[in-house]
């Protein structure tokens, strides 16, 4: 993922998920800004754990000097949860680009659009904190096209593979 203009910002990895974005309300997700992601295919709208902008370095700093760490701790050694200095972005209102490899001559580039930042609980997953969720919809179109990409023959409403299912009765 990169962030900012010059794609400035870089994330190494990101851990993703597709969910229905009709239940995530219903689920116990809750939001500190913004609204649940639409089905809209023609957009990649997500939301982000509440620490996501803290996972980016700054390419145009020296290594080493690259990150910022939310985890202070004060004089007797407590973690400072009051002075968490400010990331290098505000997720609401810069432009993310994804760019997954398929191999070493092709990548497919994605604009996403941060609709809303998920309050962290790890009770509910650690994408609250630093993952992305967007619609099921829309991260099954793009596991069609990443396997397309790689060759793969995928007829128009061939399910995709899971790696794992969450289910709330």
């Amino acid at each position: 993922l990169f962030a900012g203009r010059d794609q400035r910002y870089q994330q190494q990895w990101s851990t993703t998920y597709g969910m229905d974005a009709s239940a995530l309300d219903d689920i116990g997700y809750e939001l500190l800004e913004g609204d649940f992601p639409s089905s809209d295919k023609n957009s990649i709208n997500i939301i982000v754990g509440q620490y996501f902008a803290y996972t980016f370095m700054d390419t145009k700093r020296p290594e080493g000097q690259n990150t910022i760490d939310r985890h202070l701790y004060d004089d007797e050694g407590n973690l400072d949860t009051e002075n968490i200095p400010e990331p290098y972005f505000d997720s609401m209102t810069t432009p993310l680009t994804m760019e997954i490899s398929i191999d070493e001559n092709k990548t497919i580039t994605k604009e996403l659009r941060v609709v809303g930042v998920m309050k962290e609980d790890y009770g509910r997953g650690q994408e609250t904190s630093e993952g992305i969720i967007m619609d099921i919809a829309v991260m099954q179109e793009l596991s069609r096209e990443i396997a397309q990409a790689r060759g793969e023959t995928v007829k128009k409403g061939q399910s995709v593979k899971y790696d794992n299912a969450m289910i709330k009765v």
